[in-house]
């Protein structure tokens, strides 16, 4: 019998327009967190930024993807989601937001096993 599948309880989506004076300290929220990193992803889109934004984003070891046009942000959150697929959970974090240390621990176990769940960030 084949082992099944382990699938991922979370993925944060960081959604980016010109957010270079901002990210990085959002960004290290997220690798600051203390919860075991293989109940969670996070996927950053970047919005056609002007600003060294791409920069930042590659410094870091998230997943990513760039559009090449400005694809609007419920494009852009479209994309994300097909991207995002195979997770249980998906969340948003803004790029100009920061979070508590315990922030993913403390919603992973607050979903549990939900089917549907709203939690904002």
């Amino acid at each position: 019998m084949d082992k099944p599948v382990e699938v991922k309880k979370l993925c944060v989506v960081v959604s980016c327009l010109n957010n270079a004076t901002t990210l990085e300290k959002t960004l290290n929220s997220l690798v600051a967190q203390d919860c075991d990193k293989s109940l969670y992803d996070v996927l950053i889109t970047d919005n056609n930024s002007t600003d060294n934004t791409r920069e930042i984003i590659k410094s870091f070891d998230f997943k990513y993807v760039f559009f090449d046009t400005n694809v609007s942000f419920g494009n852009d959150w479209n994309r994300a989601f097909e991207l995002a697929e195979g997770y249980k959970y998906i969340t948003n974090l803004h790029a100009d937001d920061t979070i508590d240390t315990d922030h993913l621990s403390l919603l992973i176990n607050t979903i549990g096993d939900f089917d549907i769940c709203f939690p904002a960030l």
